[in-house]
């Protein structure tokens, strides 16, 4: 496994790449072959450009790679560390897992047709109206598709912006930015309690000097840019979901009140601080993971389609001849 030479302390920082990240990744392959390590500031990386490499990693081995690294800006200071992307590996991820296994597993897709039908016709309808503000489009189409699922909640079709959804958006941003590589000294210099040599020494025996300097403290500025992103990141997670519970008092149907029923049967009694606490982590992962992956396959999609009109062309008199055909 080899890398560009590291500077002292500094690492890597000067050699990875600020823009176009993927494809500058991609293109180091050449050199320095399809597994390549790299570190900044004491943050450790490897870098697959191999989808057979990952597949063997996370796939076959999972158990042994699943394990998230511990981020102590998008983490611990923004508060995403309860989140299904962020948690450590262990049995409240594997639960986490589980209950979202339930609800989205393939025998149970056919509940959600209705639902993806209407949202589609929404879209379309979006579209042809105003086409220069399809990524707009996209990204509430996507996002009514998930908040009805997660919560019950339906994205409101008029002029302006849903505030649940606004409010996904940017906490999309702000994590983007919160886990940035080599952003914030924070997730750097670590002190590391005394441990058994290993290239890996255990999450809880590393602390950030960093994370403990006072807000007034020069350069502290990270501190009330973190606080503020943790009043929108518990803001997006507990907004919708105390809406779900409010809406099943009147029937409706979700992930949450589904989950809360289920579990509840199971327990034998109503949910406690900590296990209300969890499910809605769990929910809110619906919706952040369920969002930007299907806004960034439409998009990909139609940009693919402006490209290749061609390839448009066969696809568009194929449909003609499924959908007009008598």
């Amino acid at each position: 496994m080899q890398g560009p030479r590291p500077l002292p302390l500094a690492g890597n920082i000067f050699q990875f790449p600020r823009r176009n990240i993927a494809a500058s990744l991609a293109s180091l392959s050449d050199t320095y072959g399809k597994m390549i390590y790299m570190h900044i500031f004491g943050r450790e990386f490897l870098i697959l450009n191999s989808a057979e490499d990952a597949f063997e990693l996370f796939d076959r081995r999972g158990s042994r790679y699943s394990d998230r690294p511990r981020s102590v800006m998008a983490g611990e200071l923004v508060g995403k560390n309860h989140a299904v992307l962020f948690h450590p590996y262990g049995e409240d991820l594997k639960k986490h897992r589980r209950l979202l296994h339930t609800a989205l597993e393939s025998r149970r897709q056919a509940e959600y047709w209705e639902l993806q039908y209407t949202v589609s016709y929404k879209l379309l309808a979006a579209l042809l109206k105003t086409p220069d503000d399809f990524m707009a489009h996209l990204k509430r189409s996507a996002g009514a598709f998930t908040m009805r699922l997660a919560y019950g909640y339906d994205v409101s079709d008029g002029p302006g912006e849903d505030h649940f959804v606004t409010l996904a958006e940017e906490l999309a941003r702000l994590t983007a930015k919160a886990t940035k590589p080599g952003r914030w000294l924070v997730d750097s210099f670590p002190i590391r309690a005394s441990h058994p040599v290993s290239l890996y020494p255990p999450l809880q025996s590393r602390q950030s000097a960093v994370q403990h300097v006072p807000t007034w403290f020069p350069g502290a500025g990270f501190k009330i840019w973190a606080l503020n992103a943790r009043r929108i990141t518990n803001e997006f997670a507990a907004a919708p979901y105390l809406y779900a519970k409010k809406a099943a008092a009147s029937g409706a149907r979700s992930f949450v009140s589904d989950t809360v029923g289920c579990m509840e049967t199971e327990l034998g009694r109503p949910l406690g601080t900590r296990e209300d606490e969890f499910l809605k982590w769990t929910s809110a992962s619906i919706y952040s993971g369920g969002t930007d992956t299907s806004v960034a396959i439409n998009s990909s999609f139609i940009l693919l389609m402006a490209l290749y009109p061609d390839a448009q062309r066969r696809a568009q008199a194929e449909l003609d001849s499924v959908c007009w055909s008598k």
